[in-house]
């Protein structure tokens, strides 16, 4: 697979301008940037268009779908209930959530110091 992708583009895949990285080998903040920028697009977009594929499932398999919202709350229902899982989850979310403000703090830090 990454050498069909590599036979398709005109570039080599260690050039420092074809993945984004400074001299060093390490992302530039530019690139890490932008990435973050077409995440958050691509999340959007998803996003938006949800509600309109949640309705069309609906109409077409309503009792599949009935079954994949008594499985996700079950699910729910079940980590919640426990406590070792409410530790996991909340341990993870923390670790999310610090990890996104870095990458917020480095974005805002890279902005500063490019201008």
């Amino acid at each position: 697979m990454n050498s069909e992708h590599a036979a398709s583009s005109n570039h080599n895949p260690k050039d420092t301008a074809a993945n984004g990285s400074g001299k060093d080998g390490q992302p530039s903040p530019a690139a890490h940037a932008q990435s973050g920028d077409v995440f958050a697009h691509r999340a959007g977009a998803f996003a938006k268009g949800l509600p309109a594929r949640l309705d069309e499932q609906l109409r077409r398999n309503p009792y599949a779908t009935l079954a994949l919202a008594c499985v996700a709350a079950t699910t729910v229902g079940v980590v919640l209930s426990s406590r070792v899982m409410r530790a996991v989850l909340t341990a993870t979310m923390t670790a999310a959530a610090l990890d996104l403000v870095r990458a917020a703090v480095r974005s805002v830090r890279a902005n500063v110091e490019a201008v």
